[in-house]
């Protein structure tokens, strides 16, 4: 029952990140994420992937869209780019989503910050989502 519980809820999550990533975006810089109110400083040297579009922001995520990469040359790039920034990979999770293709998600670590990143396909673009816990 318990795998059942998870696998639910790992659905509802990807549910509420696919929502987010269809709003309308636009175009962040190559090389760091949006500064923005007191939050700014978190946000200081995180990479974002070259000629991403915003399509979300709030304090705690970001989310992006890239077209003509696939998956994993986006897992590739902020593998590399987190680890230059001084973050640690704590671990990737990867899974098929029926409809969607090959999803991921990287967990990072920085000092007393947890960040996540959410990688996966969709509508022909590869969505980035990256949030604070």
């Amino acid at each position: 029952m318990q795998v059942r519980n998870l696998k639910v809820f790992l659905l509802l999550v990807l549910f509420v990140v696919l929502v987010a990533a269809c709003a309308p975006g636009h175009t962040a810089t190559p090389t760091q994420a949006p500064q923005q109110g007191a939050a700014a400083g978190k946000w200081n040297g995180i990479p974002v992937f070259p000629g991403a579009q915003q399509s979300s922001s709030a304090m705690e995520s970001r989310s992006y869209s890239v077209a003509g990469k696939n998956v994993g040359d986006v897992v590739a790039f902020y593998k590399e780019r987190m680890k230059s920034a001084g973050w640690e990979l704590l671990g990737i999770g990867k899974t098929s989503v029926k409809g969607i293709g090959d999803a991921y998600v990287l967990w990072f670590s920085k000092g007393n910050d947890l960040l996540i990143a959410e990688i996966f396909e969709k509508g022909g673009k590869v969505i980035v989502n990256l949030r604070f816990e």
